[in-house]
């Protein structure tokens, strides 16, 4: 030898067998160690609000005790084959008076457990298959009903305003349903996200009217307007998150600026919109840290924390990708879908917008020269409409 410490094989029989009988109880202390980890998290999670020591009693109690009948039958029937196979084997040399011990040390110390594991894990894997497919269905179902609207919960009337001479809206008039989702469209530049400061109360007009649930929100001032603003949730166009906050304090800042909640109430509303918008661990991270449509979805996030009835999207998609678009499309169809707030977008996502919408208005030199419902709009005989559908150049004489 010239070097090194000798390995294990040249040990002494005693101090080899006591190596490996050390390796063998650090493999199984550590594997308990993982079961019993394991148990412990699964036995503190039940208390975890919103508690869920219902749903196991009753899990226990369909799982394990509704399992006794079947697994009693099957025991029994299982021992009537083993006895009578293990009776034919030893009749042959004369020991049929062994039958009763082999036949219950094999049901006891062997079938017995197997029989009942396998049954238990069945019953229970066939019990969350079950609940799985409803849940399924249930989306399926959410998925194809119509939405029920009812009236017009925000109502435009005759809304002018012009910055200098540049007369930007000249007499709009728009009804939005309680319920649907209106995107409104238009060319870039065209005053979109101007309509949507006049609708917020951030910009006064010229004349005309933005009625919210009958009152006119051009008239109100002061706590009057909060009061109206606090059905709002608005996802501003970038997001416009703080660079300086993590996204749970991003998330976090409407419920710490405008409400009285507890901190532990704000963890947990936040916690629960960013699950919803699939940032599950995330909160500590920083805008910078994320990804485009991340901040896209913790933007969206911000906006429903407070639980509006009213949510506005100004531009929600710009600057993704095309199969990054489709997907805050489908997340924003989604939420509406579970939470049924009154969604007013701002876009000019063509054609994508129109697979979401419920109605769709086109906002054109300051007025709206079209509302219908997606399939009517792409069929519209406007020429205005379907140059826009189409992506067309406007030559100077239709050019604003």
């Amino acid at each position: 030898m010239t070097g090194g410490s000798a390995g294990p094989e040249t040990w002494p029989l005693p101090a080899r067998l006591l190596e490996s009988l050390g390796r063998l109880t650090l493999y199984i202390v550590e594997s308990l160690g993982r079961f019993g980890r394991f148990l412990g998290e699964a036995a503190a999670l039940t208390f975890v609000p919103p508690l869920k020591l219902g749903r196991l009693t009753a899990r226990i109690y369909f799982i394990g005790f509704k399992s006794l009948t079947i697994v009693i039958l099957t025991g029994a029937f299982t021992g009537m084959a083993l006895g009578l196979q293990v009776f034919l084997t030893l009749q042959r040399v004369g020991s049929e008076a062994f039958v009763g011990p082999a036949v219950g040390i094999a049901l006891v110390r062997e079938l017995g457990p197997v029989l009942t594991a396998v049954f238990v894990t069945g019953l229970a894997g066939s019990a969350l298959t079950a609940e799985l497919g409803i849940m399924r269905i249930s989306e399926q179902i959410d998925a194809l009903m119509v939405p029920r609207l009812g009236a017009a919960v925000i109502r435009i009337q005759g809304l002018r305003k012009s910055f200098g001479r540049q007369p930007v809206r000249q007499g709009v008039d728009l009804d939005v349903a309680t319920g649907e989702i209106m995107i409104i469209i238009g060319r870039s530049g065209g005053g979109k996200s101007v309509l949507l400061k006049h609708l917020l109360g951030l910009m006064r007009p010229d004349s005309g009217a933005v009625l919210v649930d009958g009152t006119d929100i051009t008239r109100l001032r002061g706590a009057a307007l909060e009061a109206v603003r606090r059905r709002y949730g608005v996802v501003f166009q970038g997001g416009a998150l703080f660079d300086s906050m993590s996204v749970f304090d991003n998330v976090a800042f409407p419920l710490r600026e405008k409400t009285n909640l507890a901190d532990g109430d704000i963890a947990q509303r936040v916690e629960e919109k960013l699950v919803q918008v699939g940032l599950v661990e995330m909160g500590d991270k920083n805008p910078a840290e994320i990804s485009g449509g991340m901040r896209k979805r913790v933007a969206i996030a911000r906006a429903l924390v407070t639980e509006p009835e009213i949510v506005f999207f100004d531009e929600p998609t710009t600057g993704l990708d095309p199969i990054l678009v489709n997907t805050i499309h489908h997340l924003i169809q989604d939420l509406h879908r579970k939470f049924r707030f009154t969604a007013v977008m701002v876009s000019h996502e063509i054609p994508e917008i129109f697979e979401i919408a419920d109605r769709v208005a086109m906002l054109h030199d300051g007025v709206i020269i079209e509302t219908g419902d997606a399939r009517s709009l792409q069929a519209s005989t406007n020429p205005l409409v379907q140059r826009f559908i189409r992506g067309e150049v406007e030559s100077p004489n239709h050019a604003a």
